[in-house]
């Protein structure tokens, strides 16, 4: 019964996320971008790329800790994918930043 509640409070919290928030973070965030350079804009885009590897890791590691991975080479392909996530997703943020401030790419 605990968990049924957790998650009906929880998709709860989402509903109201998507329908109050969202509609005044994205006209406040667009103005905001529209009237910024495009060098500046290409570094906010940097960061929420950087955020969002870190957020996708936080979750792979949280998962990582929650499986038993017992032989060496099932702890190696884990820790090899979660660097391959970072540096797959470093490295588009970075070729974005790179487009917008140099017109190459």
């Amino acid at each position: 019964m605990k968990q049924k509640r957790f998650y009906i409070e929880v998709a709860v919290r989402q509903v109201m996320i998507l329908i109050f928030i969202l509609p005044i973070l994205f006209s406040a965030t667009f103005d905001s971008m529209r009237q910024m350079e495009q060098s500046n804009q290409s570094a906010i885009l940097t960061v929420i790329g950087l955020l969002m590897a870190a957020g996708i890791i936080g979750v792979f590691e949280a998962t990582y800790q929650k499986t038993q991975l017992t032989f060496p080479l099932q702890r190696t392909l884990a820790h090899l994918t979660k660097l391959l996530l970072f540096v797959g997703i470093s490295e588009l943020s970075h070729r974005r930043r790179w487009r917008y401030v140099y017109g190459v790419g």
